[in-house]
């Protein structure tokens, strides 16, 4: 197994005129060109004294100075850490203290986030990402600056890159990927979708998300890039065809945008190959509805997590309907290769858990969580999911939104996923609150697509023709919006609080 660092060497060696990165204007990047540029900002890194195995933040919308600032940081053994640009001032604090690092880099966007975190009380250095107008010397300019760099001779369990996870119960966890588990998942990636040298990959998910590591998949084979930093359904819509691209990954929220745009006919979308929809639960019906828009491209959904790198499962919409399985298309798809999965202790129903290269070894200082997730050698998912006969795994639900009302077990995606067949209803929450007689209840936060007006009663009446009287909601809350992730993930435990105080 080689590195990261042994990946990118290879491209400007043996794929030194081939397109890597296509830049915003059309400019063309070719693999020797991207190197040199990483090697010279390995350099600056070095120069700035950023030291070997140091961690240094980020804070930028996707783009190409971001990708080989990553890089950078790969060729010369710096581990990048991408920030959640979402996060108030005090949580940046609290991830840069806790991580100990001494330098971040902001894109124009942020100069003022950067200006706040030095009075706020953080006494790093800033420097700013691509070309600075705010005086902060960038990391083009350690690029014009700089000779190049030798590579640093790194092992594959060395360390490469920082993530944090969602933290939809809380403060997120701190993910610390060796160079084994990236390139575990870009290769079992790359298998199971056959990429190509011939793919361009559109970053649509934060670089600060796991997601974004999909695209290691086609870094390895030697395909190329474009960046997308404000995404939105037209401006993907838009990217996707005057880039050409291949292959795509956007969360549920964008592929329904795209569906219900009214300029899909205006585009061609001939080139697209592989669509991924994932980072929250996605509707069968809105993949289905995405094959008709897309029809020369494969749908899939996506499912993994920070800690595996992140993708665990596909579900191709194409491969599997060959099997005449509606159960099957209701499913997470198949384990990619080398991963094995399985629910805990055998049983029939229960806590997903998986081992594999691209399992990551534990939380960034925290014991106490890295002992909780993982029995022995398995990584518990927090998942609960079952196999059916044709080895396809079946999410139910997160353990911890599981509700138990009356002793009985009730999985909370089922009924969202029921809920959100009613033609009125745009978004759906089912969540459980305390209740004297059944323990909890189950109740649902409602969201009524636009122009629409919907009663409790008449989506009480919906349900019961679907599922059992114990798993319709006692309560619905009708709401403008839920709050979510960066990639649409209902943030359930945000959601609880407002309810109980409602």
């Amino acid at each position: 197994m080689f590195s990261m660092v042994s990946t990118l060497e290879r491209l400007a060696k043996n794929f030194p005129f081939d397109k890597a990165i296509i830049e915003e204007d059309g400019t063309i990047e070719t693999w020797a060109t991207h190197i040199d540029r990483v090697s010279r900002l390995s350099r600056g890194l070095i120069n700035n004294d950023i030291k070997n195995g140091e961690i240094f933040g980020i804070l930028g919308f996707n783009s190409a100075d971001q990708a080989r600032l990553i890089h950078a940081g790969y060729w010369s053994g710096q581990i990048p850490m991408p920030i959640n640009f979402r996060l108030s001032l005090a949580e940046i604090i609290n991830i840069l203290d806790k991580t100990e690092a001494k330098t971040l880099f902001v894109s124009d966007d942020f100069s003022d986030v950067a200006l706040k975190l030095k009075t706020g009380g953080w006494s790093g250095r800033v420097f700013g990402l691509g070309d600075s107008k705010t005086g902060l010397k960038s990391t083009n300019q350690m690029v014009k600056d700089s000779e190049k760099e030798s590579p640093i001779i790194s092992s594959e369990e060395n360390k490469a890159i920082l993530l944090f996870t969602g933290g939809t119960t809380g403060e997120g966890k701190g993910v610390l990927l060796s160079h084994k588990n990236i390139i575990s998942n870009g290769f079992q990636v790359a298998a199971t979708l056959t990429v190509s040298r011939s793919d361009t990959f559109l970053h649509v998910a934060p670089m600060f998300h796991s997601a974004d590591l999909l695209g290691t998949a086609v870094t390895l084979v030697g395909g190329s890039h474009c960046y997308m930093s404000q995404p939105s359904p037209l401006n993907l819509i838009n990217k996707i065809a005057k880039k050409k691209v291949t292959m795509v990954m956007t969360p549920p929220v964008l592929l329904k945008g795209i569906v219900e745009s009214e300029r899909n006919a205006e585009n061609d979308f001939t080139n697209l190959r592989i669509f991924i929809c994932g980072g929250s639960p996605v509707p069968l019906e809105l993949l289905l509805k995405g094959e008709k828009l897309f029809p020369k491209t494969s749908m899939i959904q996506g499912y993994g997590l920070t800690e595996t790198s992140p993708i665990l499962s596909f579900l191709n919409i194409p491969e599997v309907r060959k099997e005449g399985s509606l159960e099957a298309l209701q499913s997470s798809g198949k384990p990619l290769p080398g991963i094995e999965m399985r629910t805990n202790e055998g049983s029939e129903i229960g806590e997903l858990e998986v081992r594999g290269p691209n399992v990551f070894n534990g939380y960034f200082k925290n014991k106490s969580e890295t002992n909780n997730h993982f029995n022995k050698d398995w990584f518990k998912t927090g998942d609960i999911g079952r196999f059916d006969s044709r080895g396809y795994v079946h999410i139910l639900d997160r353990q911890k939104d599981m509700i138990i009302t009356g002793g009985e077990n009730v999985y909370s995606l089922q009924v969202e996923g029921i809920i959100l067949e009613h033609p009125k209803v745009a978004e759906v929450a089912i969540l459980g609150l305390p209740d004297k007689k059944w323990g909890e209840k189950v109740v649902a936060a409602v969201v009524p697509k636009k122009d629409q007006t919907i009663t409790s009663q008449e989506l009480s009446n919906f349900c019961e023709k679907k599922i059992g009287k114990y798993k319709i909601p006692k309560d619905y809350y009708f709401l403008e919006s839920l709050p979510k992730t960066p990639l649409g993930k209902t943030l359930k435990a945000n959601l609880k609080e407002n309810l109980l105080n409602y």
